[in-house]
């Protein structure tokens, strides 16, 4: 009797509890923070080794991109702002930095390996 009773109030309360929640403003970036960087960039990423392959990265206003060589998407991944900062996370798992500057980025994956670097530019 005592759990049906529990259950009851429970149900009956969660509305109350819900109706309570207010949506506070969000830590996500908005729709156009990213409108300066959105383009389609050209470049070459260099991995660690040494070696190169041609890189074409194309940003979007949200901050959303796609990095395709030679016709192949390598990756989708979303860019975010830290600390004053750019940061990237993609598909793939990668995670790092990117530096923003006069019509270029230059991507590193600071967080996951540094053994890549992506430079493209408009």
């Amino acid at each position: 009797m005592y759990r049906r009773t529990f259950l009851g109030l429970s149900l009956a309360a969660m509305p109350i509890l819900i109706a309570g929640c207010q949506q506070t403003t969000s830590t996500a970036e908005s729709a156009a923070s990213f409108a300066d960087l959105a383009g389609t960039y050209t470049g070459q990423q260099v991995r660690a080794d040494g070696s190169t392959r041609p890189m074409r990265v194309t940003v979007a206003a949200d901050g959303s991109y796609t990095w395709d060589s030679d016709g192949t998407t390598i990756t989708d991944g979303r860019l975010s702002r830290s600390g004053g900062g750019l940061r990237y996370v993609n598909v793939a798992g990668s995670r790092g930095t990117v530096t923003a500057g006069q019509n270029q980025l230059v991507f590193r994956n600071t967080f996951t390996g540094n053994n890549y670097t992506v430079t493209v530019s408009l």
